[in-house]
């Protein structure tokens, strides 16, 4: 058993304000002014962590079954902040926050297979309780110890999860307001590869392809441009909610080519086709209509040409 107590203390401070300037670098300008505001805030936090693990290992049943070992642990966190701004009339929070966590780990050693399965139950005083499963296996191909030693094949799958910092839930700066309704960040990790030990395992060579898909992303958003406050939201939820033609999350460049991405759509001005819609393809075309009259009257040539001069593209 093990316990460890963690402190924090983060200080973002700004005594002086600076007039209204426009930003240049590298031989670019800004396109308006910016102007900043005095702070002094104050992130002051403590972890403490309590965990226990048990290892148990089943003994060797011989080749048919192979060799078992378990592993349980437990794990507690309490956080305690304080979170402030001198300068602001709101008044500090005092969040906490209680994180449990049981992890059951199975081994398996069987011939030339390893194989490692795992699961975790996370109860998170923010976003509630989710399951976090893993698994790891290996396989032995070859076995040798010379000039091309052993070559293994592996493979791992995971999920896991990442809890919203104590600012981002709950901040009490207007400029950088706290969302308490925050999600935890998510990601799904896949990866196999083949790895050759060369050279009496004085070498090693190894290819891997790996494939990590994240969503629930935490990102801040200016929420008033008039005052400059904000908050923190999950990316996938702001898609799913926010009602409008056009949405941008994480793109510096939200600007429309003129004839070519017309705005408009679900609630917004305008009726162009949407960039993205249906008939985008559409806006990069020249369309030509093409008739020809099959109805035959009088003279009727012996021959109807295949191809007809005035239906052809226009030679350049």
């Amino acid at each position: 058993m093990t316990y460890t107590l963690t402190k924090s203390r983060q200080v973002s401070r700004d005594l002086g304000t600076d007039p209204p300037f426009t930003p240049t670098f590298d031989g670019h300008t800004g396109g308006f002014q910016f102007f900043d505001f005095a702070s002094d805030f104050l992130n002051d936090t403590r972890r403490h962590h309590l965990s226990y693990q048990s290892d148990w290992r089943a003994g060797t049943f011989g080749r048919p079954f192979g060799q078992h070992g378990f592993t349980f642990a437990f794990d507690w966190d309490r956080e305690i902040g304080f979170l402030g701004d001198r300068f602001s009339s709101d008044l500090p929070t005092r969040p906490q926050r209680d994180n449990f966590g049981w992890t059951f780990q199975h081994n398996v050693l069987w011939q030339r297979l390893f194989l490692t399965s795992s699961a975790r139950i996370e109860d998170n005083g923010s976003f509630g309780t989710t399951v976090v499963p893993r698994s790891s296996l290996a396989y032995l191909l070859r076995q040798g110890g010379g000039t091309l030693g052993t070559t293994k094949l592996k493979f791992n799958f995971g999920l896991g999860v990442k809890e919203p910092s104590f600012v981002e839930s709950f901040s009490p700066s207007p400029f950088f307001l706290g969302n308490s309704l925050l999600t935890p960040e998510r990601v799904r990790s896949f990866d196999s590869g083949v790895e050759q030990r060369l050279w009496r395992d004085h070498a090693k060579l190894e290819l891997n392809w790996f494939d990590n898909r994240f969503r629930d992303q935490v990102a801040f958003q200016i929420v008033n441009p008039q005052t400059f406050s904000g908050s923190f939201f999950n990316i996938e939820r702001a898609k799913a909610q926010i009602e409008a033609g056009n949405v941008y999350i994480n793109r510096s460049c939200t600007g429309a080519v003129v004839g070519r991405h017309p705005f408009g759509g679900f609630k917004m001005s305008g009726g162009g086709t949407k960039a993205g819609g249906a008939d985008y393809l559409l806006q990069f075309l020249l369309p030509r209509v093409v008739t020809e009259n099959i109805v035959r009257h009088g003279f009727a040539p012996e021959k109807t040409p295949e191809y007809r001069d005035e239906f052809l593209w226009p030679k350049r």
